[in-house]
């Protein structure tokens, strides 16, 4: 009886160990390690010829970059909403837009767990407007 108990176990400790290792390893819902802010004239951010989403995969850490084009005084604001398949991204401004000139803002998100992600969304909501609009998305292309 002690022989099939640990015959048992064994055989039950195996399963949840091959099986528990491929349903963490790809069913982890994506997580923001860190959120970076470079706003207008900060840093060396180059003026863009349109406003931008990209992303980049180094080691196991997905960077995207979101990166807008507006007003210099606009001042937008942001925050992000993971699950399982989608990054959605939401962007407003805080300020009324009234300088004459118009600079980039970029917002990087830092991501672990990230190989369920399908698509990147963002929203935006002008100053005047009560709710947000995509603005764009981005299909992500895991190698």
């Amino acid at each position: 009886m002690k022989l099939k108990n640990q015959f048992f176990a064994l055989i039950t400790l195996s399963l949840l160990l091959l099986g528990g290792c491929s349903y963490f390893e790809f069913n982890k819902t994506p997580q923001l390690l860190k959120k970076e802010y470079g706003g207008c004239f900060l840093g060396k951010i180059q003026l863009t010829d349109s406003d931008t989403i990209m992303y980049e995969v180094s080691n196991d850490t997905l960077y995207l970059h979101v990166i807008i084009r507006k007003n210099c005084n606009s001042l937008p604001s942001d925050s992000i909403v993971l699950d399982q398949e989608n990054v959605n991204v939401y962007l407003k401004d805080t300020k009324e837009p009234v300088a004459y000139c118009n600079c980039d803002f970029k917002f990087t998100y830092k991501l672990a767990n990230y190989s369920t992600i399908k698509n990147f969304n963002v929203y935006y909501k002008d100053f005047d407007l009560t709710t947000y609009k995509l603005w764009k998305t981005l299909e992500f292309i895991s190698l």
